[in-house]
């Protein structure tokens, strides 16, 4: 079956049904249909050749990323088989269990989440990640309250995954901002992690103005590739904490101009990961000319399906 007859069946079952459901129950009936066999598919099964990309040294069969979202082991495995370049996992030092419900929203196509990192903490991670058959490329994309934190996690789980990705930038979580808002200490947090790492590092940035130190502050250090961009903060009274991260479509055109600013001010050297409001191949396409490297998302996991990473790799190739 053409994979496009199984993109417009999702695209139906999205629009006509689980939109229109409250996100407490939306939610959970999209993760209970993931859980079907999709991944087995042979839609999935194509040749990636002329798409691989090296990022930092580690070369991905595509560009296509499953952005940082989940952290529960089955997703990333399934997400692996779906035609992704390279899934990403997040986790901190220590277990966190999240904001309470309600902690996703919609607002137009896309979403406000606060789910506040939630994770099993690195020990657990490692448990499943000893055992894990990275058939693609793994990215642990981690967060914490001090540098220390950080510098632990890479330490105890550098061996497990194929790039690091420092996540200064999570607005969903108490002092997530930090680094971001204190380029000197994020220096700091830069030397550090790449003293400590053998793997590819990338920085994960803030949508907000004052980036350019930033990424500054991480060439020096010797950090080549920035992931532009997270979730943008709003408020948001429907949240248990009244304010969170938007994130879908309405961010691409964002993304598409920072890419381009990012690439005119830092030039070649500078490997550009290209995160908000991707939900179609087109866009994907238009994000990798105007400068970016490789191309991540996650509301269009959920909004688009399974598909769409065939999809935009199907558009970048040409076929």
């Amino acid at each position: 079956m053409d994979y496009k007859v199984l993109d417009k069946t999702y695209g139906f079952f999205y629009n006509y049904f689980l939109s229109r459901l409250p996100e407490g129950l939306a939610i959970p009936i999209g993760r209970g249909l993931l859980k079907l066999p999709i991944e087995y598919l042979p839609v999935f099964e194509i040749d990636y050749s002329g798409l691989e990309t090296d990022l930092g040294g580690c070369m991905l069969p595509n560009p296509v990323i499953l952005a940082a979202c989940y952290h529960q082991p089955w997703i990333i495995r399934k997400a692996s088989k779906m035609g992704f370049g390279a899934v990403t996992l997040k986790v901190t030092r220590d277990p966190k269990r999240g904001n309470p419900k309600p902690n996703i929203v919609r607002k137009g196509k896309g979403f406000v989440n606060c789910i506040g990192f939630r994770n099993p903490g690195m020990e657990k991670t490692r448990e499943f990640l000893k055992d894990c058959d990275r058939r693609k490329p793994l990215i642990l994309n981690i967060a914490g309250d001090s540098i220390d934190e950080y510098c632990e996690v890479i330490e105890g789980l550098q061996d497990y995954a194929d790039m690091i990705e420092l996540n200064i930038s999570c607005p969903n979580i108490e002092n997530g901002l930090y680094f971001s808002e204190n380029p000197e200490q994020a220096r700091d947090l830069f030397g550090e992690s790449v003293n400590l790492s053998r793997k590819p590092l990338v920085l994960k940035l803030s949508r907000e103005d004052g980036y350019k130190e930033i990424i500054s502050n991480a060439i020096d250090s010797g950090i080549g590739i920035v992931n532009y961009g997270n979730t943008s903060p709003v408020k948001e009274d429907r949240l248990s904490v009244g304010s969170g991260g938007l994130s879908g479509p309405e961010l691409y055109e964002d993304t598409i101009r920072n890419v381009k600013k990012i690439r005119e001010e830092f030039g070649k050297d500078l490997q550009i990961i290209a995160t908000g409001g991707i939900d179609s191949g087109e866009k994907a396409y238009m994000v990798m000319e105007s400068g970016a490297d490789a191309v991540s998302y996650v509301s269009g996991f959920i909004t688009r399906g399974p598909f769409l990473a065939r999809e935009i790799n199907s558009r970048l190739s040409g076929r």
